[in-house]
């Protein structure tokens, strides 16, 4: 015995959605790419704000060297460097006396910007004077070539009993170059009551 089974048959058609739906189904998908493509671009900001935390930028360095390194150069026979130190202060105890010290930049091609001398002046009439020298050289020259005075300071009037600094910002041929020339201060001390205690460079990649 069989059984009949009788009916309509439907077929099924996809609705096709209209383009309205379909522009803001694309819309929705280009902000969802342009939200993503923002949120990697802040990541990608964030990791490089971070990097340049972490990688030391190219800075001002302050040199400093104390007056108790300075020593005498002259022809002066068997005498002593004719000078005291006193709590890290320099005291020269003759007249006409000059001190050196060597310089050393830490980086080639960086620029001099600043030249200080810190210094106890109590002579009314006299004045230290210290200067920045670069003494190049050119293999196959004449040693004995005159060195460049890079900068020029001189203690201020007056007899302050206190600490006083001078500095300069005029600088000749800053640029320092390493390869071809040495570096070295000089201190003048004409006479006594004119005490140091040391200078100061200040270097950078550019000057302000």
């Amino acid at each position: 015995m069989s059984r009949i089974v009788t009916g309509s048959v439907r077929s099924v058609v996809p609705v096709r959605p209209s383009f309205a739906e379909t522009d803001r189904r694309l819309q929705d998908v280009e902000n969802g790419y342009s939200r993503r493509c923002k949120g990697r671009l802040l990541a990608l900001l964030a990791l490089g704000v971070l990097f340049l935390g972490l990688v030391p930028a190219a800075r001002a360095e302050l040199l400093v060297y104390s007056a108790v390194d300075f020593v005498r150069r002259c022809p002066c026979g068997e005498e002593a460097d004719r000078a005291e130190v006193n709590n890290g202060v320099l005291i020269p105890v003759d007249t006409n006396l000059h001190f050196f010290t060597s310089v050393s930049f830490p980086v080639n091609g960086q620029n001099v910007c600043k030249f200080s001398l810190l210094y106890h002046d109590i002579n009314a009439n006299d004045s230290l004077t210290a200067r920045l020298v670069r003494k190049s050289f050119t293999l196959g020259g004449d040693p004995f070539s005159t060195p460049v005075i890079m900068a020029t300071v001189s203690s201020a009037g007056g007899v302050p009993n206190t600490v006083r600094r001078v500095t300069t910002t005029a600088i000749n041929s800053p640029t320092i170059a390493k390869e071809r020339s040495f570096y070295y201060v000089e201190i003048e001390a004409p006479t006594i009551n004119l005490n140091v205690l040391g200078v100061q460079i200040d270097v950078r990649q550019t000057c302000p």
